[in-house]
């Protein structure tokens, strides 16, 4: 790897980027974080939730249908925002 790194003029490049681009296009595609964790080798899924916890799909979704609901249900958290 470390030859090939060279050769791209990647300076500081190691195969360690690769599991981190992994983790996020999983992450991001939707594959449950605990599915993430193991691919990773992971013998605990607290690490991979502290670094990648923002990146997880079905949370960035929940999260952005609460703020939705709560604008639906109380039109008047709109209007003080505007």
């Amino acid at each position: 790897m470390a030859k090939l790194f060279r050769m791209a003029k990647i300076v500081g490049g190691h195969s360690h980027r690769f599991r981190h681009t992994f983790a996020l296009a999983v992450l991001v595609a939707g594959t449950p974080i605990d599915q993430v964790s193991v691919s990773l080798w992971r013998s605990s899924i607290k690490v991979t939730e502290k670094r990648y916890a923002p990146w997880v799909k079905a949370r960035q979704d929940q999260m952005d249908a609460s703020v939705i609901r709560s604008w639906e249900e109380n039109p008047l958290i709109v209007q003080q925002w505007q």
